[in-house]
């Protein structure tokens, strides 16, 4: 028993540590590779650990049906560097460039595979290894041992990065807080290098919030302890939108508004038994909040300066604004969308597309919209799948907001507004793209699916010391 009560808390540090290793240490797409490589690391060998002692009995369901999609992902990976002939590679993947080149050096085409940087390809393998790990482990540890942590611990992150916001914010643009040296500098992206994944923090922190408020209704006098944890989940909610306001992100203020009506329907679902008259205060005071935060997030979008301080990546009509990357990567898709760049390949197929006469220091490492990247460099099988994924996610969602209210809808409702902020978010961005985002975005899935179960539901086994 005390060996049990000793696991079960290596495990619930082992989950909210690494969790938050990734905030921390994944906050950029682009930076961070040696912490980003042992996180990945530390991730494939507990894979191994739970793949190879601890039996299967959880892979079923929902779960498998992840499974599916991973094992189709990785194969199709696979299949863009396996070397091919010319008459596959160059036919059908539009590689006229690839072909003149060997033309102009007078070599040989040799047989080559369909993503145009398989060394990046195969990288890219490794950042799945995070947020699959984080998925397998929630999966494996009963419910009972994560639900509460997770309740807290993704508003406690999103009021860390917050609050290191403020600290940036308020110690000038060269504040030695800056945790990467590509940022928004002046701008408080906490964790982050990125103003608008700060925000795609903040706003998966609030319907968690909201989760937490639904449970602690009727409980806000009860005892000094019900009144330190309302005081907490206050202070979280004011910081937590002091940072989604303070960081400048059209797209965070534009998501806020579906963000906060989502949170007010699972605040409506999962009232408990009160008086009616306890019942339409709750809602009246709901209404008032929600209409003065969407009042406050419309004239802070109009008045925000991160239109004119973001740089050449913005709304502007140039070659590198938002839009002229938006038009450039429309004519990749043209010419790749049968079988793809390559994952990881866009940087790289986006300068074949530039205007010579225009190049500059800064270029586009990403489309800022994560659904058109991922068709440039999956092409048809990629889009296939993906809308796969996106069909099967929406049926658990009607599942979930469908179902009577329990313990567990709360929190299953609030994950399921958090990869809707993720998804949303891809249109304008690359959230994904990020360690951080991506194991957030697990972490809110397995949320989603995985099943009740707590170690008392278990038989023990005397082989078996650690449950993982």
């Amino acid at each position: 028993m005390i060996i049990d009560s000793y696991s079960r808390l290596a495990l619930r540090i082992l989950l909210f540590g690494y969790i938050g290793a990734c905030i921390v240490f994944g906050g950029a797409s682009r930076e961070g590779y040696v912490a980003q490589t042992i996180l990945a690391g530390i991730a494939s060998l507990g894979l191994v650990a739970i793949f190879a002692f601890r039996p299967i009995d959880w892979l079923k369901g929902h779960i498998l049906v992840v499974y599916g999609f991973v094992l189709a992902l990785f194969l199709l990976i696979l299949a863009q560097l396996i070397p091919l002939p010319e008459s596959v590679w160059g036919d059908w993947a539009n590689r006229d460039v690839v072909l003149d080149g060997f033309t102009i050096l007078g070599q040989s085409v040799p047989n080559l595979p369909l993503s145009f940087t398989p060394e990046q390809t195969l990288r890219s393998l490794t950042q799945f290894l995070p947020p699959l790990f984080i998925f397998t482990l929630l999966a494996v540890v009963p419910r009972d041992d994560y639900s509460r942590l997770m309740l807290w611990g993704i508003p406690f992150l999103a009021f860390v990065s917050a609050a290191l916001g403020g600290v940036q914010l308020a110690t000038g643009a060269k504040s030695d807080f800056y945790l990467y040296e590509i940022t928004n500098r002046g701008f408080p992206v906490g964790v982050f290098s990125n103003v608008n994944h700060q925000a795609t923090l903040m706003l998966i922190g609030l319907p968690f919030i909201a989760s937490l408020i639904s449970r602690r209704r009727g409980s806000y006098g009860a005892s000094d302890l019900d009144i330190a944890l309302n005081i907490l989940i206050g202070m979280f909610t004011l910081i937590i939108l002091l940072g989604l306001f303070g960081a400048g992100s059209l797209a965070g203020y534009g998501i806020l508004i579906p963000v906060l009506g989502a949170c007010f329907l699972l605040l409506k679902r999962q009232r408990r038994a009160v008086p009616g008259e306890m019942e339409k205060t709750d809602t009246i005071w709901i209404l008032g909040a929600g209409a003065g935060l969407i009042a406050f997030a419309i004239a802070l979008t109009a008045t925000s300066p991160v239109l004119d301080r973001l740089g050449i990546t913005s709304f502007g009509d140039g070659e590198l604004s938002r839009l002229g990357i938006l038009g450039t990567s429309q004519e990749v898709l043209a010419n790749h969308y049968l079988l793809g760049t390559g994952l990881g390949a866009f940087d790289e197929v986006f300068k074949l597309y530039e205007n010579a006469d225009s190049v500059t220091g800064t270029f586009a490492n990403h489309a800022h919209n994560d659904y058109l990247q991922w068709l440039i460099e999956m092409g048809l099988p990629g889009a296939l799948l993906l809308i796969g994924f996106l069909v099967w996610w929406a049926g658990r969602c009607i599942d979930i907001w469908t179902a009577s209210p329990s313990n567990s809808s709360g929190i299953r409702r609030a994950a399921s507004i958090g990869t809707l902020v993720i998804f949303l978010h891809s249109f304008v961005d690359y959230p994904l793209r990020t360690p951080a985002i991506s194991v957030l975005a697990a972490t809110c899935l397995a949320l989603m699916i995985v099943p009740h179960r707590s170690y008392g539901t278990e038989k023990p086994k005397k082989s078996q010391r650690i449950d993982l």
